[in-house]
Parts: structure tokens; C-alpha cells; sequence
């Protein structure tokens, strides 16, 4: 990490801020286009050394350093197109783009392992003599100790400026860099055997590969679906909102993630209901605004105004904390009121459970039937919120 930061410092004079948009658009442009740079410089010798040898595994490696060219260009052109600015269509941005990015890039890397696994087999079925050549062996070892730099060089990079399109990239290089030492075995045992090991190491480079895209389409595949936000994170702004006074028991949190520190959350906090609304106003908007730049997420707070519980309710309460007590599937509730409205008697409550619930549906239809044994008069509004 020390010493990838040493190079951002000397080759694109930054050593601080690295999440500002502009420095973050900056330090991406410029290692995309070393890798752009170096994996063309490696397809072209390995392709030589291909041709030279008759080697269907390091014609295979040259392809997949040719594709990963195109994928830098992806990257740089997902990078481009992630850092355009919000409009009236997208008014989180375009943050999401570098997700997509990342997929296609996967895509492209299970179609290059197919297609050699095919030529590989080929070779095996049809075996052809490789030549041995010592500065081949050479070559081939230059280009795994350059792509062990570079897999580390896009790992820092992607740590330090939270890039899942580059995070994908580190782990295609260090393939990279397995794969090279697999395509040595056939180079260095051809003097020894006629053993058509080429085709084989071609078949295991193969499925190596296709297994590292399918791994990597998973992690880009899970941010654009929806993820659930970290738990620590969670924590934190609950705290930080249950920091301020006359706010308590901040919940349904919902964090939303449109890229790379481009986001937003809503949750509810309940607030005393004797305060007057410009009161509680001034109070949630500084907490809103304390949200927003802590953690540096679009906030939206609102408020459940609770104050002194009718005979009724506190009935109602202790027989829905009963249930609670008995069965732990459901954690806490939240906003508890009786309303009468135009004759009718609504009661509504926010019910916490925990995430390992198969149905939620089922859940609620139990909890409903419950709340009708204590009151089948009442009009019960049930939110139910999962606790992840």
C-alpha cells in the first residue's frame, strides 16, 4: 500500500483526499492506462513466444493479456461515464455504471476461458510438438513478476479509492500470474517428454479462468441488486442521530448505494409529541445534515411523535410484549398508536424481526391473527421491518 501511494504521489502528484471526486476520477484514469499500456506490451511477447513455440497454453495467455487491454479500456470508459454528473433522469449520478463495467468485463473473461478450453482439447486430441526455448522460459517469467506488480498495483489503487471495477481487475492479474506459472510446466517439460501436457495445462488455465469470472460477476452483480448495508455502519448512524436531544430510538434504517460514495438513507426516530413542530424540525434537520457529512450519504429522517400511552394502549402493549417475550422471531416495535378516525379505531405499530425469517408474509398474517384475539374491533396497521 506504501508504495503504491509512493507512485500516485510521484506520477499524479496526490497523497491525500483520494476519495474527492476529482482525485478519485484522476488516480483511476491514470491506472487504467498503465494497465492499458502493460498488457498490450505482454500480449505482443507472448504472442511471439507463442508463434515460436507452437504453444497452444501461452497462445491462450497472450489472448487473455489482449482481452484484458480491452478491459482496461472498459474500466477507464465505466470510470468516464461514473463520474458524470447528477441530472433530472439520474439524480444520484451515474455511480452504478462502474458496476455494469465490471460485469461486461466478467462476461468477456468466461468467453476467452470457453473458447480455450475448446482449443485445448483440441490439442489434446490432436497433439502437437512444442519447441523449447530457454528465452521463451526467460520471457515468460519477466511477464508473471510484471503482472504480480500490477495485481498489486490495482488491489492498493482499489482500497484506496473504493473501486469494485478495479478490486475485479486485481484478481483477473493475480489469475494472470497463476496461469503464466501453469504455462511454464509444458515449456520447460517438452525437452523431457512428447506427453501432450500443452493441451492439458490449456484445459486447467482454462477453467481457472472461467472460474475467476464467475467469481467476479457475483461481486459485481450484488451491489447493482442491492445489498444490505454494513451493520457497523448502521450502528454508527444510529448513534449519531440518537446523539441529539428529544430523538430516540432511531430505526428502519435503509441505506441505499448508487456507486461509489454516492448514496442515501432513510430511517424513522421517535420524537416526544409535546414539542411544537418547529422545535423538532430545527432538531432533525441538524441531525440530518450531521448524517450527511459524517458518512456522507443524502439523509431523510422521520419523525414518530410518541407521548403518554391511553389505558388502552398501554393494554394493548404489554399483550404484544408478551408475545415478543415468548416468541423471539419478533425483536422490537416501534410507533405503538390507537387513532379513531371517522368511527373506526386504527391501531399502528412498526414490528422489528429478525432477517433469518423464511416468509415475512406468514410472519405478519401470525402477528395479525394475534392482534385480533386481543381485539377483533380494531383495525390493525402492521409494518413489519426486517433487521439486517
Amino acid at each position: 500500500m506504501k508504495m503504491t501511494k509512493s507512485i500516485l504521489k510521484f506520477i499524479i502528484k496526490i497523497e491525500s483526499d483520494y476519495h474527492k471526486s476529482e482525485n478519485r476520477e484522476k488516480i483511476s484514469y491514470t491506472i487504467t492506462k498503465i494497465g492499458i499500456f502493460l498488457n498490450i506490451l505482454l500480449a505482443i511477447l507472448k504472442f511471439g513466444i507463442a508463434i515460436f513455440t507452437r504453444s497452444i497454453s501461452v497462445l491462450a495467455d497472450a489472448v487473455n493479456n489482449l482481452f484484458d487491454s480491452l478491459n482496461s479500456i472498459i474500466s477507464f470508459l465505466g470510470f468516464k461515464l461514473s463520474n458524470r454528473p447528477a441530472d433530472k433522469n439520474h439524480p444520484y449520478g451515474y455511480g452504478r455504471i462502474e458496476y455494469i463495467s465490471g460485469l461486461f468485463i466478467s462476461f468477456i473473461i468466461i468467453v476467452i476461458g470457453f473458447e480455450f478450453l475448446k482449443s485445448s482439447l483440441n490439442r489434446i486430441i490432436n497433439p502437437e510438438q512444442i519447441e523449447y526455448s530457454l528465452l521463451s522460459i526467460i520471457l515468460i517469467l519477466l511477464t508473471i513478476i510484471t503482472k504480480i506488480w500490477m495485481a498489486k498495483l490495482y488491489g492498493d489503487t482499489s482500497k484506496i479509492i473504493n473501486s469494485t471495477t478495479l478490486k475485479v481487475m486485481s484478481v483477473d492479474y493475480m489469475g494472470d500470474v497463476l496461469t503464466s506459472i501453469v504455462v511454464l510446466i509444458p515449456l520447460i517439460t517438452v525437452k523431457f517428454t512428447t506427453f501432450p501436457i500443452d493441451g492439458y495445462i490449456g484445459i486447467l488455465v482454462s477453467l481457472f479462468i472461467v472460474r475467476n469470472a464467475f467469481k467476479m460477476i457475483r461481486e459485481s452483480v450484488s451491489p447493482l441488486l442491492g445489498e444490505s448495508p454494513d451493520s457497523d455502519l448502521v450502528k454508527e448512524i444510529k448513534r449519531e442521530v440518537e446523539s441529539f436531544p428529544d430523538i430516540k430510538n432511531a430505526h428502519d434504517i435503509q441505506v441505499h448505494n448508487y456507486g461509489v460514495d454516492r448514496g442515501a438513507v432513510s430511517l424513522d426516530v421517535e420524537v416526544p409529541a409535546d414539542k411544537t413542530i418547529v422545535e423538532l424540525h430545527h432538531i432533525i434537520e441538524k441531525a440530518q445534515r450531521r448524517v450527511t457529512e459524517k458518512f456522507d450519504l443524502d439523509c431523510i429522517i422521520h419523525m414518530d411523535p410518541i407521548g403518554d400511552y391511553t389505558d388502552e394502549e398501554i393494554r394493548v402493549l404489554e399483550k404484544i410484549q408478551d408475545l415478543m417475550r415468548f416468541n423471539k422471531k419478533y425483536k422490537e416495535i416501534f410507533d405503538f398508536r390507537i387513532v379513531v378516525e371517522n368511527g373506526d379505531k386504527y391501531a399502528y405499530i412498526d414490528m422489528l424481526v429478525n432477517s433469518n425469517q423464511p416468509d415475512i408474509d406468514i410472519l405478519e398474517s401470525e402477528l395479525r391473527n394475534y392482534l385480533n384475539e386481543i381485539s377483533d374491533e380494531m383495525i390493525w396497521k402492521i409494518k413489519i421491518m426486517i433487521d439486517y
